[in-house]
């Protein structure tokens, strides 16, 4: 199957509580110019109707396993989930194209704000250990997305005064935004294939990764209601 180029956004809210998910993954072939990409759809079989959406976008290392496994845990929750192999775009008939979100990590985090900051019609993006520091702050004006970053508290690739760059960033284009911290969490934290020694720099915890998780559902629920 071949999708056009560009963003497919994806995700939805329907599952959530719900019965048991039927899982069906798929790989969905796309052309970007003369580039054929290839990223990941997961969906429920079992939940009725067109669901909001959510594009994953990867970390530096591309689309693999933990992609494929963090886009089947949101198709779990009832959400249709696509892992982009930067970037797809096409219309689906399971997805509500009114009610669309993106989540990234580590590089993806940093895209998925870019992605906002170039005023993509969004209801929300989540970025996991992802850089924060921008070409152009003054772009944030053009966000229309809430903004949720999952951060580690100790995570020495982002220093401090990026952080104090992108609070002033988001506060002063008004963006509905929100950051939470993870004490002792470095980079990486949500991958288990980091490791687990935080004096590397990049790690997982276990902790970070499920808290963070739960603090995507809440501001999905919030969003998407």
């Amino acid at each position: 199957m071949r999708v056009s180029i560009a963003l497919f956004l994806v995700l939805t809210l329907a599952g959530i509580g719900g019965g048991r998910a039927a899982v069906k993954t798929e790989t969905i072939e796309y052309k970007h110019g003369d580039v054929v990409l290839e990223g990941i759809l997961a969906t429920d079989d079992a939940a009725p109707g067109p669901r909001p959406g959510v594009l994953v976008i990867h970390e530096w290392t591309g689309v693999g396993d933990y992609v494929e496994g963090r886009v089947e845990q949101l198709a779990a929750l009832g959400f249709v989930a696509f892992g982009a192999d930067l970037y797809g775009k096409g219309a689906r008939p399971e997805v509500d194209k009114e009610r669309i979100a993106a989540i990234g990590y580590c590089f993806g985090g940093g895209a998925v704000l870019e992605l906002a900051r170039g005023g993509a019609e969004l209801a929300g993006v989540v970025s996991f250990h992802g850089n924060l520091d921008t070409p152009e702050p003054k772009d944030a004006e053009r966000i229309r997305a809430k903004v949720l970053v999952c951060h580690g508290a100790a995570d020495p690739y982002v220093p401090e005064e990026q952080v104090d760059a992108f609070r002033g960033e988001m506060d002063d284009a008004g963006v509905d935004w929100q950051m939470i911290f993870y004490g002792g969490a470095v980079h990486s934290f949500t991958n288990p294939a980091a490791g687990s020694d935080p004096s590397t720099g990049a790690a997982y915890d276990a902790d970070a990764d499920r808290r963070s998780w739960e603090a995507m559902r809440i501001f999905f629920a919030e969003i998407f209601r």
